[in-house]
């Protein structure tokens, strides 16, 4: 009886056990496909929404787990492109799901996308309904992850309702939250939602911020979306600020991002962007506009707003005023079935430009009181007060004084207020911000703390150990084996510090030498000597502007030639003095021009120092340009690939074999600057484990005269 109970209960056990391996087993099945999908979408945004779509098909003969994922992707899939159609419909498929899950996390999951959901319908009373159990959910579980979500979700929809203070706290929830994450996509997807809450209420100094932040977090994580997130919030921000050169540089980058994502939507709106930002409209513009319009569905109505828009746009800088009016109408249907009261009245404002410009003024201010009544239900003060001003200046053109002072006056009052509002805000956001960062330094010195004295006890249990088996054979072996291990560890890292140490003995000397040999003593000669000319002839000007160029030649010289890398701007620029300075000095006998690729420039391209100064230099002495009447240097950047860029340097000189002729040299000779290069180029390519080479080759190979130059260095960036 005994053997058959102890039998029974063991059975009884290992059926537990495996129910709970199982179990686990499926969990976690569950998170990795989840994330597969999840990631999948980020890096192919248009081809992963169609495969899910496809397999949607199957789904109702799978598994539950299935169709949440499936659920769950089309969400942020319709959440991307902006359908508020289907995240509603793929909302309400998770919130119906979420009873036949007990597992908290899930719960949490459905949660966050229920909560995006209502916050596109602008669902003010079932949101609050539902925010406040999962948010309690999420702490008691501490699910820092989902509960950071959830703020900031809670955040940006208090700043739709314009409720500052409010999203405000809940935005220092998150921050607070979001230190506790180790998600790297997660991270830089909270700090991005902070960024858009901050752009909302036009603090963009710190929306900028968040945005940088968010930027760099997404590049180093290779987030693509996050980094296409960025520059969006970016060129936003420097377009308010009329700053168009970053701002088209964030746009590029936001389209470049898109199309490795393959979001065809993300590339148009940029398109977009791109087009609403100008003033003035070319054929290439119009062209471009209907290519979009073409390629849009017509179901989409927040594109279709966007290029009703935008012709609207285009047609008002021509003044085709009619048609103008017939687009932006267009527009304002669109954006009436998405519910979006923001680009309603901005439309309305658009409107009102046109009637101001025809003088009829008080049709204008009929747009210009509905843009304001919009506004004053969004409780939007910024754009309201804004507007006060729009409308004063109106009254002022019609001959109105008084109503145009009132509005002035009005202006001027909720401007002050604004503004003391802002910077008490920002104070406080400091205050709690720096009170965070003061308690998160508190938990790190604790923690350092109990872990210090952790490695002390189990350092302290170790000796005593050790004591007790002094006198036993086996930890005499032990101690042997430690010791030699210990012996081979020091004597190979006296080794790495020593060849280090020569290394950077090498790279220092190579440095000291470049410093030495870049500035020919000969060239500095020649040149005080054009300088003492330009003196004796009473030639002021001429010797004036030598002088300048010299000296900044040399300092830019003397600042850059010991660095490893400078940025390719200095890089020109000291090519441009040095070329000046020796056109001046041959009397204008010869050309040069210097070619860069945009995107060069645009990534902010680094580059050894001087790396084609002694290739110039023996094209214009050993080379006798100055002895010619149409002579030339030719020089060129150019991208090849992500670890190596190509620098040409061509010339139409004498030729390498008549130089030596000419010199009377030895063709064995070698110039002390060429090696030099050639010892940095081999340093570079094993330092950044790239192939560099440096290639000479005849300009004209019939009659060997001319000398083009090709050094392929490591190719190396600012980082964001």
């Amino acid at each position: 009886m005994r053997r058959f109970r102890f039998i029974f209960v063991s059975l009884l056990l290992a059926l537990i056990y495996c129910s709970s391996v199982s179990a686990q087993t499926q969990k976690s099945s569950f998170w990795q496909r989840f994330s597969t999908y999840e990631k999948q979408l980020f890096k192919d945004v248009d081809g992963t929404k169609a495969k899910i779509e496809n397999l949607a098909a199957h789904v109702s003969q799978d598994d539950d787990s299935s169709k949440l994922i499936y659920n769950l992707i089309l969400f942020d899939a319709s959440e991307m492109y902006n359908d508020v159609a289907n995240i509603k419909k793929y909302g309400m498929k998770l919130k119906s799901m979420e009873i036949l899950f007990d597992d908290f996390k899930l719960k949490l999951l459905i949660a966050t996308r229920y909560q995006e959901m209502l916050y596109f319908l602008n669902d003010e009373v079932a949101f609050e309904d539902n925010l406040y159990p999962y948010l309690r959910l999420a702490k008691q579980k501490r699910a820092y992850s989902d509960l950071a979500s959830l703020y900031i979700i809670t955040a940006r929809f208090k700043a739709n309702l314009n409720q500052r203070d409010s999203a405000l706290y809940y935005m220092n929830a998150a921050l607070s939250t979001v230190r506790k994450q180790t998600d790297k996509w997660k991270l830089a997807s909270i700090v991005l939602g902070q960024a858009i809450v901050y752009k909302q209420f036009k603090s963009d100094d710190i929306a900028m911020s968040k945005a940088f932040v968010g930027l760099q977090l997404s590049t180093e994580n290779d987030y693509k979306w996050g980094i296409f997130i960025a520059n969006y919030l970016l060129a936003g921000i420097n377009q308010r600020h009329q700053n168009n050169v970053e701002m088209l540089r964030n746009l590029h980058q936001a389209k470049k991002m898109a199309e490795l994502i393959h979001f065809q939507q993300g590339k148009q709106l940029m398109d977009l962007f791109e087009l609403q930002s100008k003033r003035k409209f070319d054929v290439a513009d119009k062209q471009k506009l209907k290519a979009i319009q073409e390629s849009v569905s017509q179901d989409d109505a927040s594109m279709q707003g966007k290029i009703s828009e935008t012709w609207g746009l285009i047609n008002q800088s021509e003044h085709k005023y009619n048609d103008a009016f017939r687009d932006f109408n267009l527009a304002i249907v669109e954006f009436e079935k998405l519910g979006d009261r923001y680009n309603i009245q901005q439309i309305y404002q658009f409107l009102a430009e046109i009637l101001i410009s025809q003088k009829k003024y008080d049709k204008a201010l009929v747009y210009l009181n509905r843009s304001a009544d919009i506004l004053k239900s969004m409780n939007d003060l910024a754009e309201s007060n804004a507007l006060l001003k729009k409308m004063s200046d109106v009254y002022n053109l019609m001959g109105n004084e008084a109503m145009a002072y009132a509005f002035l006056e009005r202006y001027v009052k909720q401007q002050d207020s604004m503004q003391l509002a802002n910077v008490q805000s920002n104070l406080i956001l400091l205050q709690q911000q720096s009170l965070a960062d003061a308690r998160e330094h508190l938990i790190t010195l604790q923690s350092d703390s109990i872990k210090a004295q952790q490695q002390e006890k189990a350092y302290t249990t170790t000796m005593l150990e050790n004591i007790k088996l002094k006198n036993n054979l086996k930890t005499y072996i032990i101690i042997g084996f430690v010791g030699l291990v210990l012996l081979g560890g020091i004597i190979l890292f006296f080794k790495w510090n020593q060849n280090l140490i020569e290394q950077h003995q090498r790279e220092a000397e190579m440095n000291q030498t470049l410093l030495r040999t870049q500035m020919n003593p000969h060239f500095v000669f020649n040149a005080m000597s054009v300088i003492q000319s330009y003196i004796y002839d009473n030639d002021t000007k001429n010797s004036t502007k030598f002088l300048v160029n010299f000296s900044k030649l040399m300092r830019l010289i003397l600042e850059n030639s010991s660095k490893e890398f400078i940025p390719m701007e200095i890089e020109i620029e000291i090519l441009q003095k040095y070329l000046s300075v020796q056109k001046l000095r041959f009397e204008d006998r010869f050309t040069f021009d210097i070619h860069t690729d945009e995107e060069l420039l645009a990534e902010e391209l680094m580059i050894p120092p001087m790396i084609t100064q002694p290739f110039i230099e023996n094209a214009i002495e050993h080379g006798q340009l100055h002895l010619r009447e149409d002579g030339f240097i030719h020089i060129s950047f150019r991208k090849l690939d992500d670890k190596l860029m190509e620098i040409h340097v061509e010339d139409n000189g004498i030729g390498r074999e008549n130089a030596i002729n000419a010199s009377n040299k030895s063709k064995d000779h070698k110039s002390m600057a060429i090696g030099i290069t050639k010892d940095r180029i081999t340093t570079l390519s094993r330092k950044y484990k790239t192939e560099g080479s440096l290639v000479f080759e005849d300009f004209d190979k019939e009659n060997k005269t001319g000398t083009v130059v090709t050094i392929k260095i490591p190719y190396s960036h600012k980082k964001l």
